[in-house]
């Protein structure tokens, strides 16, 4: 009877601190979901970097990573604003960081890009200097989120389709060696 009482106040205890530990990231969605987002940035940035107050409890059943987490928040924070702020690079350097977390998201995130990448300029001509390289990383970067086999990684089979419709063979094998490398490298050193 004493061992289950421990048990439990121990489960307690670490619930309690999970609660604690999180509210700050809590507190970045409200002013996400507000449209404050340099207020969100502020929030995040510091988890996204590292700083979070009480690292263990965010990891101890492998749920869920409020650093990678908070990294994919403010990738989309400083990309999908609509105050007319928006900086990708910031943004993009967020995702990488949150990628090679092996946050799905932010790897789809990082397909999506590289893709947006190629659509045609102004003139309507593609940017063939990037082309063949911005192919094959938008196809890997959704192919290591594809194999992760989550729920939200199954609809991004339909990418690796469109992707790969303006890809030749060898592009589509190249894309498929380097997502195969990121995953085996527990997601770093991904890409070229």
């Amino acid at each position: 009877m004493l061992k289950r009482l421990i048990a439990v106040a121990i489960f307690g205890l670490l619930i309690w601190l999970g609660f604690l530990a999180t509210g700050e990231f809590r507190q970045g969605q409200k002013y996400l979901d507000a449209k404050f987002y340099d207020k969100a940035i502020a929030q995040w940035t510091p988890l996204a970097n590292g700083e979070n107050k009480l690292p263990i409890i965010t990891t101890v059943f492998g749920l869920f990573n409020y650093e990678t987490r908070a990294q994919q928040k403010v990738g989309s924070a400083h990309m999908y604003r609509d105050d007319g702020n928006t900086n990708v690079d910031e943004a993009i350097k967020y995702f990488n960081l949150a990628a090679s977390g092996g946050d799905e998201i932010a790897q789809f995130t990082l397909a999506q890009e590289y893709s947006n990448r190629i659509s045609a300029d102004p003139q309507g001509k593609k940017r063939i200097s990037f082309y063949e390289k911005d192919m094959i990383l938008a196809d890997m970067w959704v192919k290591v989120a594809v194999m992760q086999k989550t729920k939200k990684s199954r609809k991004y089979d339909t990418y690796i389709k469109l992707y790969e419709k303006e890809m030749t063979a060898d592009q589509i094998a190249k894309a498929t060696s380097l997502a195969e490398e990121c995953m085996e490298n527990d997601f770093q050193n991904c890409g070229y």
